[in-house]
């Protein structure tokens, strides 16, 4: 993986998370959801060599610029968005 393809991969879940990128969830995601859910929060991570959703990867080199900056403009939204629906608007980090 190229870092282009790295900014792209990195894209993938800011689009989860805004509802631009729906995914199914599977049966085995419905069976054991909870579980890997408990086990990623008690170990803050995922482990490495974990499974990558199929649409989380890329194969095409996309240009670096581009995705650079879509990756900026995505984080750069989700903190305004953060900003706006904190119920605590005199929090240091969020400035």
């Amino acid at each position: 993986m190229n870092v282009s393809q790295m900014l792209w991969h990195c894209q993938q879940p800011h689009n989860v998370a805004t509802g631009a990128l729906p995914l199914k969830k599977g049966l085995l995601g419905f069976l054991f959801g909870k579980m890997a859910k408990n086990g990623f929060l008690k170990n803050l991570g995922f482990s490495k060599n974990s499974p990558t959703h199929p649409k989380f990867k890329i194969e095409a080199t996309p240009e670096f610029e581009t995705e650079r900056k879509v990756l900026a403009d995505q984080i750069e939204t989700f903190g305004k968005k953060a900003r706006m629906q904190s119920p605590i608007k005199n929090i240091r980090f969020l400035d």
